[in-house]
């Protein structure tokens, strides 16, 4: 689902106006049970103590200052409106931010890792790393790296690989693709990582995605057959989850699950 959406650009005279005004507003504003307020609006966040753009992706009721002031409504209007961000505008203003993905022309924000979250994802690039590097397999990546999965459509894997043989989809900026993405399954919204990511991957022709499930106790394989994945194998504790399109790549289940816990 999407969130909120933090802004830390633009012009700089309307961020200067927002400045004075940000700490007159409280806590985070819940979209659950949200009032019409307009098509675009500004809110604060509690949570990252920042004015949040809502284009779309919520309606929310906007508090009143303690000093009758309001937001710098226009700002939200030097966006796109959810669902039409296209490429060149997306990277433009994700170029120096991490965790903002766009789906189907919309910014979605990630949750920010838990420390236990990034054990896992280092336990597993240590060990992607350590088989395809010695043998020149390809390149592997850790979260914050863009690839391109089609048209208005970004996302950042937890870690990605891409075959040598396909070296020519790589750039500084993002890739175009990937031939293996692992994700560790984020408990805010399992369903992002076994249903949404899953089907994107797919129509991306993502040759294998593994989902890493800490809460289940398991890593689940799924390897791309006629434009669908299929599960090539569920792991699940004492055992060792293999790769389809790296055959001899293996991570223990349980080392994994339980990496960082010493």
């Amino acid at each position: 689902m999407s969130r909120y959406i933090p802004l830390n650009c633009g012009p700089q005279k309307l961020l200067g106006e927002m400045a004075d005004q940000r700490q007159d507003f409280g806590e985070t504003v819940s979209g659950r049970n949200p009032e019409v307020c307009g098509r675009s609006a500004w809110a604060f966040s509690g949570r990252n103590k920042w004015y949040t753009a809502v284009m779309g992706i919520a309606r929310i009721q906007v508090p009143q200052s303690s000093s009758g002031q309001q937001p710098t409504w226009m700002v939200a209007h030097y966006f796109p409106e959810q669902g039409q961000w296209t490429d060149s505008v997306y990277l433009d203003f994700a170029k120096d931010k991490r965790g903002l993905e766009l789906v189907e022309g919309r910014l979605e924000e990630l949750p920010v890792p838990t420390e236990k979250h990034q054990d896992i994802i280092l336990f597993l690039i240590d060990l992607l790393r350590a088989f395809v590097n010695p043998r020149k397999l390809g390149k592997a990546q850790i979260a914050g790296l863009r690839v391109r999965l089609g048209p208005r459509e970004f996302r950042e894997p937890d870690v990605v690989f891409i075959l040598e043989e396909n070296r020519a989809r790589r750039s500084n900026a993002f890739w175009i693709g990937a031939d293996l993405v692992m994700e560790v399954v984020s408990d805010d919204d399992r369903s992002r990582d076994y249903v949404e990511k899953r089907a994107a991957y797919a129509v991306a022709g993502v040759s294998e995605y593994w989902i890493v499930d800490s809460k289940e106790q398991a890593i689940v394989v799924l390897g791309l057959v006629e434009g669908a994945y299929v599960e090539a194998g569920r792991y699940g504790a004492g055992e060792v989850a293999k790769s389809v399109t790296l055959p001899g790549f293996e991570v223990p289940v349980t080392p994994c699950l339980s990496a960082g816990d010493e």
